[in-house]
C-alpha cells in the first residue's frame, strides 16, 4: 500500500508548500491540513518515526512525494538510513 505525501514541514527549516495540499482539501485551514496523513510535520526525527508507524501499523510500504517537497524529505530519509 502507498501513501501520497501533500506536504513536508520540517521544523527549523524552509516553510512547507501547501499547494498539493489545498487542491485537495480547499476549505482546510492550515492547522486542519496538518492532521491529515498525507501531512507530515515535525522534526526529521520525528517524521521518521511516523513514516515507520505508518509501515508497521498500516502496512504502507510507499511514499509518493511531490518534487516540491523532495528537499523537505531529504531530512527525514536521513533519519530512516
Amino acid at each position: 500500500m502507498g501513501l501520497t505525501v501533500q506536504a513536508v514541514e520540517v521544523e527549523g527549516h524552509d516553510a512547507v508548500d501547501l499547494t498539493l495540499a489545498r487542491m485537495f482539501q480547499p476549505t482546510f485551514s492550515d492547522a486542519q491540513l496538518r492532521h491529515l496523513p498525507g501531512f507530515l510535520h515535525g522534526s526529521a526525527h520525528g517524521i521518521a518515526d511516523t513514516l515507520r508507524r505508518y509501515r508497521d501499523e498500516y502496512s504502507v510500504s510507499h511514499f509518493s512525494v511531490n518534487e516540491t517537497q523532495m528537499t523537505a524529505l531529504a531530512k527525514v530519509i536521513e533519519e530512516l538510513r
